[in-house]
């Protein structure tokens, strides 16, 4: 059950940071601001389970036999809830008129869906080798390198796609002005992502439990 707690508040505050960093469309406050939240949160909540706070993630830990069946149910269930409350305390204490230039996507693109499938991988990625090799067993690195991972990928793609990279954010603008075809076309790019990597990963280094 702890698992389960860890995994909705997590989600839940950093949607919540989300939504609110991309108010400032200042600079490179946005990824900064994400990024530094969601290191305190793997650190925190990692232990407890290995804070994965994206359903995409949480598949591909699920493909990587880290998790089971039952276990990706209840985190996905977990981090959907996570997000509704995030998004019932942002229009709480949010601005009224939220600004949309960071993640309004104009066109559906290949080049859009590119740079988001590629954020994504090198997102699931890193996630993979910090929590499921053997090699990187015990790390302490593992919230810096999540972290500036998804720093760097929402400062050089966030241009293109804005690097959104995990579905429970993803569910969270959706409900705050993006529309469902676009929905349906970054959920894809992710979930793909996801796949891939991990049966990258299970072809190269084995399943995480052998």
């Amino acid at each position: 059950m702890r698992k389960y707690i860890t995994e909705f508040l997590g989600t839940l505050f950093l949607v919540l940071v989300v939504l609110i960093a991309i108010d400032y469309q200042v600079g490179l406050v946005v990824p900064t601001l994400i990024a530094g939240v969601l290191m305190v949160l793997i650190y925190i909540g990692a232990p407890y389970s290995k804070a994965h706070y994206n359903p995409a993630v949480s598949l591909a830990f699920f493909l990587r036999k880290d998790i089971s069946s039952q276990q990706l149910l209840g985190y996905w269930a977990s981090e959907l809830l996570g997000t509704i409350s995030a998004m019932g305390i942002y229009r709480i204490i949010g601005p009224k008129a939220q600004t949309k230039e960071w993640y309004d996507v104009q066109s559906l693109s290949i080049q859009v869906g590119f740079a988001e499938l590629v954020a994504t991988c090198c997102l699931v990625a890193v996630i993979l080798a910090v929590a499921t090799l053997k090699q990187t067993a015990g790390n302490r690195y593992y919230g810096v390198a999540i972290a500036g991972m998804v720093w760097l990928m929402i400062v050089l793609l966030g241009p293109i796609s804005s690097a959104i990279m995990n579905p429970s954010v993803l569910i969270g603008l959706t409900m705050n002005n993006f529309e469902l075809k676009t929905f349906s076309f970054y959920l894809g790019m992710e979930f793909l992502a996801a796949i891939g990597v991990a049966l990258a990963f299970n072809a190269g280094f084995g399943s995480a439990n052998e």
